[in-house]
C-alpha cells in the first residue's frame, strides 16, 4: 500500500481533501482514500471501521495492479457521529496493512 489517508472530502479525481484525524459530530461523511500497487495477482482487501471496540461496517474488495480504492463512513442525514475514538483497519490477504485512528469531537 502506498497511501492511506482519512479526509473530509474528495476532489473530482478522488484525491483526498481535508486530510485530518479529527472530525466534528456533524460531519456528513469520513472518507478513506487508499492507493495500492498490488502486483499482477488478485489480492483481497478488507476494510473495517470501528467505534471503540464495536465494528460499525466492513467492506471487501478484490483488486490487482495499481489501484485506488475509496471507502467512507456515514450515518445519513438524520444522524450524527457519536463523539469518541474510531479507527479503520485495512488488511491485504488477511494481514493488517494499516490502522488509522481518528476521533470525533463535539462541535
Amino acid at each position: 500500500m502506498t497511501e492511506a489517508v482519512l479526509c473530509s472530502d474528495l476532489d473530482g479525481d478522488n484525491r483526498p481533501v481535508g486530510v485530518s484525524a479529527t472530525y466534528p459530530t456533524n460531519a456528513n461523511r469520513i472518507y478513506l482514500a487508499l492507493l495500492f500497487n498490488l502486483g499482477a495477482s488478485d489480492r483481497r482487501i478488507d476494510i473495517q471501521w470501528r467505534y471503540g471496540d464495536q465494528e460499525l461496517t466492513s467492506r471487501t474488495a478484490v483488486a490487482s495492479g495499481r489501484r485506488q480504492i475509496v471507502n467512507s463512513l456515514s450515518y445519513g442525514s438524520d444522524r450524527t457521529f457519536a463523539p469518541g475514538d474510531y479507527s479503520v483497519t485495512v488488511s491485504i490477504d488477511g494481514r493488517v496493512a494499516a490502522t488509522l485512528p481518528f476521533s470525533v469531537t463535539e462541535d
